[in-house]
């Protein structure tokens, strides 16, 4: 068995507010799947999503 590594990027991503986005989705961008971590309506105001995501696998 190989031991592979695989880097991981995180991102942050703010998008207009959506009640049903969740951290069971997936955000694709650019034809790069990234799966999402964390996703708030950081001000409370229903405006803006700002989800942390991430790209890669983890080792």
């Amino acid at each position: 068995m190989q031991n592979v590594q695989r880097s991981t990027q995180l991102f942050r991503v703010t998008i207009r507010h959506r009640s049903d986005v969740t951290t069971a989705n997936r955000l694709l961008f650019e034809g790069r799947p990234m799966n999402i971590i964390s996703c708030e309506d950081v001000d409370g105001r229903r405006e803006a999503l700002v989800m942390t995501t991430e790209t890669g696998v983890r080792t």
